[in-house]
């Protein structure tokens, strides 16, 4: 959990320059990344007002690396592809409710989570196994319907305008009709379009830290790392807005279909990694030459801050307006408590299960 450039692929988005102005025509906007026209701060001073919440304990729910947390009626739903490969759930104060989902063979069960995503208007979740299944629950955990795509190869999912939208993160070379990168079903999973035209590279290098597809109180975005660039959805599903980020020496995308080209030239080229949004303010991790820079900024006045010790892994509740950064006992102990104790009632048991630290941003 710790931020540290793995090498690979912890991946994010963007960097700053006060000087830079989002330019928006129509569905067209450009950020310009300069590391040096930005402001160093600490995280202590871009958080507002926090609390934490400390996962129950037990052989039933605990969680290694979540690599996904969804919000609803309170409750936290942390999609967990490594030690379970489940989405377990808790309520707001860390109480474990249930499990959704098992790895298996058997009725209801898949070989692998790569995503998830909460029909909130039917009170469903949806699981992603790779390559090409999705899985729909009942929030209580109890099984519903599979839906396979044997022709596609998909990576991400997400929930919007009553339907779902399902990427392949141009993981894969298709050409025709189906070579784009985006395909939206109904909640029945009938097919009703395919957008976005595919890279003509095969980018087979899939970065795992934070979701591609964030949702906000009025936009669902999508971080297309490789490629550069953030869509977002306002208003429909041919609605979107392309974020064209440019910055200076960016890795090529022929890079990223080859997993030794990607490592010896880490050092040689700028790239991005992960990001995470609200409705005003966005955050990224942006390498130059091997050194991780963490972004703060928005969509109109561009990048202005660069954050010291910010951590990679965290995601949005759009619901009540706070981000969830989930940190495990050790590092709580090591680099949190002086910063951000903990009040109140709650004990860290420090071989106990993760905790999410909630917070709002001071802008």
């Amino acid at each position: 959990m710790r931020l540290f450039v793995i090498i690979l692929i912890s991946i994010a988005l963007l960097s700053c320059s006060n000087g830079n102005r989002v330019s928006n025509n129509g569905t067209f906007m450009t950020l310009h990344i300069d590391t040096t026209q930005c402001h160093d701060v600490c995280w202590s001073d871009i958080v507002k007002e926090y609390d934490w919440i400390v996962l129950e304990n037990n052989d039933n729910c605990f969680v290694d690396d979540p690599c996904k947390t969804l919000f609803f009626d309170d409750n936290l739903y942390v999609v967990d592809g490594t030690r379970n490969n489940a989405i377990l759930v808790f309520d707001g104060s860390g109480k474990y409710i249930n499990r959704i989902g098992r790895k298996g063979n058997g009725h209801g069960e898949y070989v692998n989570i790569v995503d998830a995503t909460i029909n909130e208007d039917d009170k469903q979740i949806a699981i992603l196994s790779f390559p090409n299944t999705v899985y729909i629950y009942e929030l209580d955990g109890t099984f519903v319907s599979k839906h396979i795509f044997p022709e596609d190869v998909y990576y991400s999912i997400a929930y919007y305008c009553k339907g779902y939208i399902l990427s392949n993160s141009n993981a894969t070379y298709i050409e025709g009709d189906k070579a784009k990168m985006f395909t939206y079903y109904d909640n029945s999973f009938t097919e009703l379009d395919r957008f976005f035209d595919n890279s003509k590279i095969q980018v087979s290098i899939q970065y795992t830290g934070s979701s591609s597809f964030m949702n906000t109180k009025s936009s669902l975005l999508y971080f297309d790392w490789a490629a550069n660039r953030m869509l977002s959805w306002n208003d429909g599903i041919q609605n979107y807005s392309i974020i064209d980020l440019q910055y200076d020496n960016p890795m090529p995308i022929e890079m990223y279909s080859d997993i030794m080209d990607f490592n010896t030239q880490i050092v040689n080229y700028n790239f991005l990694v992960s990001s995470f949004v609200s409705d005003s303010v966005i955050f990224c991790q942006y390498i130059t030459e091997g050194i991780v820079n963490n972004m703060m900024g928005d969509f109109v006045h561009g990048f202005n801050k660069r954050v010291d010790n910010m951590y990679y892994k965290t995601y949005y509740n759009s619901d009540n307006g706070w981000f969830y950064t989930p940190i495990t006992a050790d590092l709580y102990d090591e680099e949190m408590k002086q910063k951000f104790p903990i009040y109140g009632s709650q004990v860290v048991d420090w071989e106990g299960n993760l905790m999410f630290f909630k917070w709002k941003v001071r802008k």
